[in-house]
Order: C-alpha cells, then sequence, then structure tokens
C-alpha cells in the first residue's frame, strides 16, 4: 500500500509536465448531495488514454432515525485507463487508494472516531456526450483497513461509483 501511495505521489508532483490541458474533467457524486454532502473531483489527462484522479468529499449530517450525530472528511487519488479515450464513451479500469475520518456522537454526545485507508481496483463504462458532460458508472473491490478506540478492521469490500461530469 505504501508503495501504491508513492507512485501516485510522484505522479501529482509531476503531472503538470505532463497534464493535456484539453483533458480535465469536473465531477460530482449525485448520490452525496441527495444525502446532504458534496463528493467529487477532478480527473487530469496525463495521456490520450490515462488520467490521474483526486477526490475528496465532506458530509456532516445527523440520522433521522437513530440521532446519530456524524461527520466525514475523504480524499484519494487514482489512475484511471480508458479503452477509448478519455474524450470519447470508453470501458475503464482505475487503481486508487482513498483515506477517511469520520466522527460520530451519539445522542448522549459521546464522541466515536474512525480512520479508515483503503486501496481499490474497479471497472466501468463511461459516456462522454458532445456538450461535453458526462457520467460514469464502475465497481469494482477494496482493501480497507479502519480504526477506532481499540478497534481495527481490515477486509475486502465491494465498491461501487456513480458520477456526473463536465470536461473542459
Amino acid at each position: 500500500m505504501k508503495n501504491l501511495y508513492l507512485v501516485l505521489l510522484s505522479l501529482v508532483t509531476l503531472y503538470p509536465s505532463y497534464a493535456h490541458a484539453d483533458s480535465i474533467n469536473l465531477r460530482v457524486n449525485p448520490f452525496s448531495v441527495v444525502a446532504g454532502g458534496i463528493s467529487g473531483g477532478v480527473d487530469v489527462g496525463i495521456s490520450d488514454h490515462l488520467s490521474l484522479d483526486l477526490d475528496g468529499g465532506y458530509t456532516n449530517d445527523t440520522s433521522i432515525i437513530t440521532g446519530i450525530k456524524g461527520r466525514a472528511i475523504t480524499g484519494g487519488a487514482r489512475l484511471t485507463y480508458y479503452s477509448d479515450s478519455m474524450k470519447d464513451d470508453s470501458f475503464t479500469t482505475a487503481i486508487g487508494v482513498s483515506r477517511a475520518h469520520i466522527e460520530l456522537r451519539n445522542k448522549d454526545n459521546e464522541k466515536q472516531i474512525a480512520k479508515v485507508t483503503s486501496g481499490d481496483v474497479k471497472a466501468g463504462y463511461r459516456w462522454v456526450w458532445d456538450s461535453g458532460f458526462n457520467t460514469s458508472f464502475s465497481g469494482g473491490i477494496a482493501q480497507v483497513n479502519a480504526s477506532s478506540n481499540n478497534v481495527k478492521i481490515r477486509g475486502l469490500v465491494p465498491v461501487a461509483e456513480l458520477s456526473v461530469g463536465y470536461q473542459i
């Protein structure tokens, strides 16, 4: 996992010299907006078939059912390969890493903090319209490492992503 972080960090540092200015996509996860948060990212083309994607998100909400207050801050990076081109409809494959900081408070205001690190691989499809608008759906598997107080959890979990974007 540390080696993957180093590779992605190297690409983030070097990307300005490789970036294609006409291959930048801004995207948002529509489910996060409906749930009261914001989650999205920017995809920067580093070749016709490869992009470096930087993700982030924030949610601050209270569950109507349980009364638990929650706040989450997320961030991540991934490399995405496009079977045709970043500017065209394409099958996609991606490898990425992410980190989340989650804070929960129950009705008695007792606080729990969880830190989650994950690495994932996904496959999907991206549709691009002539106007620049696009949508993508992908699914895959992630290796998750989570810790909260004295509890540690490691394992594989299924992951899915839906995004709506605009390519500038």
